[in-house]
């Protein structure tokens, strides 16, 4: 795994995270995947704040389940992508009361390259469905 991240100083009006990582399986059918995630945050005043989180995930070459064929799990190798954009805001009340309000938008696409069936001792062969 090879990743970066950087951040400002939380104690500013206006901050932001930010982060990208890149990992590849071993001996798993050439799967590798990226994480990128972008964060900046606006604190209003002391008792309000208003975040933004904006990130993507695609995932090469992964190997998971998708179905049942006649009562036998069928898995496929696939590349997926996900996006995830997150709007949250907080308000302070008292240092013992606050209220939280996060909206989240998801959304992933999965294309199945080839499917397998998996066998007895648990490894997968390829099938023609």
């Amino acid at each position: 795994m090879v990743g970066f991240w950087t951040e400002t100083n939380r104690a500013k009006k206006v901050y932001y995270y930010s982060e990208i990582a890149y990992r590849r399986t071993i001996n798993f059918y050439n799967g590798h995947f990226l994480d990128v995630s972008f964060r900046p945050t606006w604190r209003v005043n002391e008792k309000l704040s208003v975040g933004l989180r904006l990130s993507w995930q695609p995932r090469f070459n992964n190997v998971g389940f998708i179905s049942f064929v006649n009562n036998q799990p069928v898995f496929s190798k696939r590349n997926i992508q996900t996006f995830e954009n997150t709007i949250n805001g907080k308000f302070t009340f008292t240092n013992r009361m606050g209220l939280n309000l996060v909206v989240r938008h998801y959304m992933r696409s999965i294309n199945n390259l080839q499917t397998f069936d998996l066998l007895n001792d648990g490894r997968i062969k390829e099938n023609n469905l």
